[in-house]
């Protein structure tokens, strides 16, 4: 069973200054340093510039294929070429976390709408974010893989909830 994210306008947001941030840092180096005598430095600066653009194009093109799945042998989650499945005898505890958490960046990378990587949730610990919109709430998943943060759509937020605590055995335990 597949479970939808949340639209986000956060993908427009991340194009345009995504785009303002590459196109200006590009057309800069290029305009300052077209003397032959800076032709070490332009390309000292260019191979950073080129290697950060490449990592923020994996981060944007893998928010296009984020999603959750629960089939039989566990919960599966893709992000980018990222495959993730969480075994259902694994999961040991499910939790709720309602309202506005408060998330620390530890390695990660977020713009509106979009949060992906590792976090610090204050009161809980440290989780793996999948997630759209997670400042309203997610289903936070212990497991012997580690601990995750996840956020289907409206409807299929409380599917999930209940289709993991029936498949795993465990109680959902809530956190306001």
């Amino acid at each position: 069973m597949d479970f939808k994210l949340r639209k986000t306008p956060g993908i427009l947001f991340a194009l345009i200054v995504g785009g303002l941030i590459f196109g200006f840092s590009f057309w800069g180096i290029n305009f300052s340093l077209q003397q032959p005598q800076f032709h070490t430095l332009k390309l000292m600066l260019l191979i950073p510039a080129y290697l950060l653009l490449a990592i923020f194009g994996y981060l944007f093109l893998s928010s296009f294929n984020m999603g959750y799945r629960i089939e039989e042998d566990g919960i599966h989650i893709r992000w980018g070429i990222r495959h993730i499945v969480i075994p259902w005898n694994d999961i040991e505890a499910v939790a709720n976390i309602k309202g506005r958490s408060n998330l620390y960046s530890i390695f990660g990378a977020s713009w509106p709408g979009y949060m992906i990587g590792l976090y610090m949730a204050r009161g809980i610990g440290s989780v793996r974010m999948y997630a759209t919109y997670p400042w309203e709430g997610f289903i936070y998943i212990k497991s012997g893989k580690g601990f995750f943060g996840l956020t289907p759509a409206g409807d299929d937020y409380q599917k999930m909830l209940d289709n993991i605590s029936a498949r795993s055995g465990k109680k959902i335990k809530v956190v306001d």
